[in-house]
């Protein structure tokens, strides 16, 4: 009798939602894209669930529950793929296409993978879940259809640019910028027009440009049946995005996409015993990550010269993740290719972090309460610097103008004026207060999709209509034919109205009598 209770209690105790097969299918060629997938998914481990993920990026996490299926071979240079002239002076409409241009060239080497081929040796109904990454790999969206058709939540790293929104069905505000602008929300209305045009043509440049050819590719691996692409992405359930009120601009989202902003920054860990001791003898450290080789490779001499020059006149111990570990330093300097940057910028000693702009790093500032100097390069970076001066947590520098003498009086003037620091403190603490962490609402969600299978109650019918529907073409239709009316009816009364009274005011013509006269 005890046993048959405790085996009650003990069934009672179970969650809803049983362990689960769950797929990621995260194909941008990022390691910060794929960390901010990954802490996803050690958390899932956590919980029990059983999880593969195919993607570009090795792996940290080390679970009995975890297979990694790693697409090899795709570390080309992004500047070489895209191929465009200065990567420093691209346009807006030319970062657009390079996102598209190396999307593709992704696209094709997935579908050649050997690890596209050992993912499709498991069964056809093996996940019970499939996660995908809406930033990139759209020819392996027939891998949707050829695991049955799992329930499908879509995350995106890169918050929500309109070629992700239209997936979800999510109105794009235009007062929110561009992710290829440097503006804030608070723009001009010539901005907020630039703004608009730049919205609306991201979506051209993806269903006209890009997802056809995308779409053929996806046929000569699969087969010609496959579904349309437009069609897959109305399978999406649940958008999980990187977007946070404090971390970004407010704004209003469907039910069927949640804010998971800030959602890879997780607890600090102890440091390497090298780095714990260089920073019990350090006062002040600053840390420095211009970011990835795709950046580092093109910085001329002239600008790393610039950057040893500053770091040598400062009494603040650099850290710098650069590639090129050989290069020769002054004292102060410790260079690595890689830091663990979160546990880093947590650590009350840093007190400035200089960046490329990448947004997950300037999420980790902000949590960690550190200032910030910006020198923004391509796609987001220019956006992503806005925030920075927006917030005003910081300075942006202009990369082509860039020199030691600049770059020392703004070291020095985010160090010298606090007022960067307390602002940042504050969004910290505002970005902390929340009832339930990101990770943990990104979990929830996905579990729920698990219990109820699909989210179709969330969907708002704006995700359903055709494009010319969206922007109530039918109306704008009828109102331009109203006025046109409109303007003839009243040009038509002006007209009739003119005539009439001209025709009232025309003087009566009398005719002269002609007098004879008698002759004599």
């Amino acid at each position: 009798m005890l046993f048959r209770q405790v085996i009650i209690i003990l069934a009672l105790a179970i969650p809803s939602t049983f362990c689960a097969n769950i797929l990621f299918v995260t194909l941008v060629s990022s390691r910060s894209h794929h960390k901010w997938n990954e802490a996803l998914v050690q958390k899932l481990l956590e919980g029990g669930h059983q999880i593969t993920l195919i993607g570009h990026e090795e792996s940290d996490v080390q679970n009995e529950n975890y297979t990694l299926f790693q697409i090899e071979g795709a570390k080309h240079s992004y500047y070489d793929i895209v191929q465009r002239p200065s990567l420093y002076s691209w346009t807006a409409i030319e970062n657009i296409y390079s996102v598209w241009d190396y999307n593709y060239y992704i696209c094709q080497h997935n579908l050649k993978s050997q690890a596209l081929k050992d993912l499709m040796k498991f069964p056809r109904d093996h996940f019970d879940l499939m996660v995908y990454d809406l930033h990139s790999g759209q020819c392996l969206y027939p891998l949707i259809e050829y695991f049955g058709n799992p329930p499908i939540l879509g995350v995106s790293a890169f918050g929500l640019p309109p070629f992700i929104a239209d997936v979800i069905g999510a109105h794009v505000y235009s007062y929110i910028p561009f992710y290829t602008l440097p503006y804030s929300d608070k723009m001009n209305r010539w901005q907020r027009g630039y703004n608009k045009v730049l919205q609306t043509l991201d979506s051209i440049i993806k269903w006209c440009f890009y997802m056809p050819p995308m779409y053929m590719e996806a046929q000569k691996y699969f087969h010609e049946d496959i579904k349309y692409f437009q069609e897959v992405e109305r399978q999406v359930s649940i958008l999980l995005t990187n977007n946070d009120p404090i971390l970004d601009y407010p704004q209003p989202f469907p039910p069927n996409i949640i804010p998971v902003g800030g959602m890879h920054i997780n607890k600090i860990k102890n440091l390497p015993k090298d780095l714990e001791t260089v920073f019990e003898k350090s006062d002040r450290v600053i840390y420095v990550s211009i970011a990835t080789d795709i950046i580092q490779n093109h910085m001329n001499s002239g600008t790393i010269e610039d950057f040893l020059q500053v770091f040598n006149e400062l009494n603040e111990t650099i850290l710098w993740a650069y590639e090129d570990e050989t290069i020769k330093v002054p004292k102060n300097v410790i260079v690595r290719k890689w830091f663990p940057q979160n546990d880093i910028l947590g650590n009350k000693k840093v007190k400035l972090f200089i960046t490329h702009c990448g947004w997950l790093s300037i999420q980790e500032a902000i949590y960690h309460g550190v200032p910030l100097i910006g020198i923004p390069v391509f796609i987001d970076h220019h956006n992503n610097a806005a925030k920075i001066l927006s917030k005003t947590i910081g300075k942006t520098l202009d990369y082509k103008s860039l020199d030691s003498r600049i770059l020392h009086e703004s070291i020095r003037e985010v160090f010298d004026n606090l007022d960067y620091k307390n602002r940042i403190d504050r969004l910290s603490k505002l970005f902390q207060d929340q009832p339930q962490s990101p990770l943990d609402r990104a979990v929830f969600w996905m579990e729920y999709i698990l219990r109820n299978n699909n989210s179709e109650h969330f969907n708002t019918a704006e995700r359903f209509l055709p494009w010319y529907e969206k922007i109530s073409t039918e109306v704008l239709i009828i109102a331009a034919l109203s006025l046109i009316l409109f303007v003839y009816a009243m040009q038509s009364i002006y007209v009739l109205t003119v005539s009439a009274i001209y025709m009232n005011n025309e003087p009566v013509k009398t005719k002269k009598k002609k007098h004879k006269t008698k002759q004599s």
